[in-house]
């Protein structure tokens, strides 16, 4: 029972995971292109916005006119556990 608790939010054991939560902290609603100084692989960074969307952590918005654009944005969930990463990191001094 105890090991379903660390299954809801599978998708931060993931590489670049937290770094992925704590830019879009500091940025609010950046395009896809704009996640590549903390993913480069485009793929990559589709497969676990998509798990940390299915987690209720990110909103994702594509706009298809007049071209495709993807922003990402932290939902309310997303933004607590983000700033609880930033508080980890000032404690670890980083």
């Amino acid at each position: 029972m105890q090991n379903q608790k660390f299954e809801k939010l599978e998708s931060l054991n993931e590489l670049n995971a937290v770094s992925v939560l704590l830019f879009l902290l500091e940025n609010h609603e950046p395009y896809a292109t704009d996640m590549k100084v903390v993913i480069s692989s485009y793929d990559r960074l589709k497969k676990l916005m998509e798990r940390m969307e299915t987690e209720g952590l990110v909103d994702i918005n594509i706009d298809e006119y007049p071209r495709i654009r993807i922003t990402y944005k932290l939902t309310s969930r997303g933004k607590e556990v983000a700033q609880k990463l930033l508080e980890i990191e000032k404690i670890m001094g980083g």
